[in-house]
């Protein structure tokens, strides 16, 4: 996002002479930041922070409210205090100065790994509920249900299926094995307790049958 063609050309040089593969397109009005997006996904934005009729951070907001995550680089001649704050709450991801423009590289390619990695995230969260879902129906069809604990007992989270299993409003499921012994059946409670505490001193799978 850059009015200057020759200092879009500096900046592309910079990256290239720093090894990237530079495919780019330079624009400089908000509707054509808006139709650059439009038209296709990009690896980053670099922006100049300030063009006779606009910004980069204009720029910045309009590439994050079209809910693109994509690193956004400002290339500015200064970096007040004040402008830092502004850009970062606004989700810029770092700056460059132009007397130091050597860096862009380097910032360029850190920021590229990082994006990377929380798509990554994203996609291994995905599949994550993906399964659950799955997971959640075949358990409610056979009216199974399950609870995740923590190393300390404490619950984590269950299957949607596990309130009415257990006859309780979500809101007052048990927060604890500690709680979740109270609507075990008296008999069946010492029996459970122990094999708990074995299973934890062990590190090994228990298996118990007890009632409510």
């Amino acid at each position: 996002v850059e009015d200057s063609e020759n200092d879009a050309a500096l900046a592309v040089r910079v990256l290239q002479r720093g090894g990237l593969d530079v495919r780019f397109e330079r624009v400089d009005t908000a509707r054509a930041v808006k139709g650059a997006l439009s038209r296709q996904s990009w690896d980053a934005v670099i922006a100049d922070h300030r063009m006779p009729q606009f910004t980069g951070l204009d720029a910045l907001r309009i590439v994050r409210a079209s809910g693109s995550d994509v690193p956004f680089i400002l290339i500015s001649g200064t970096v007040g205090e004040e402008m830092a704050v502004q850009a970062m709450k606004a989700g810029a991801n770092d700056f460059v100065l132009k007397s130091n423009l050597a860096r862009l590289p380097q910032v360029l390619e850190r920021e590229l790994r990082e994006a990377a990695d929380r798509a990554l995230h994203r996609e291994t969260q995905f599949r994550l509920r993906e399964s659950e879902a799955g997971l959640n129906r075949a358990q409610a069809m056979a009216k199974l249900a399950h609870v995740i604990t923590g190393p300390e007992g404490e619950f984590l989270r269950w299957s949607d299926t596990l309130p009415p299993l257990m006859g309780l409003d979500p809101r007052a499921m048990p927060a604890s094995t500690r709680e979740w012994l109270a609507h075990v059946h008296p008999e069946d409670r010492a029996g459970l307790r122990a094999t708990a505490i074995d299973a934890a001193r062990t590190h090994a799978r228990r298996e118990l049958e007890y009632r409510f």
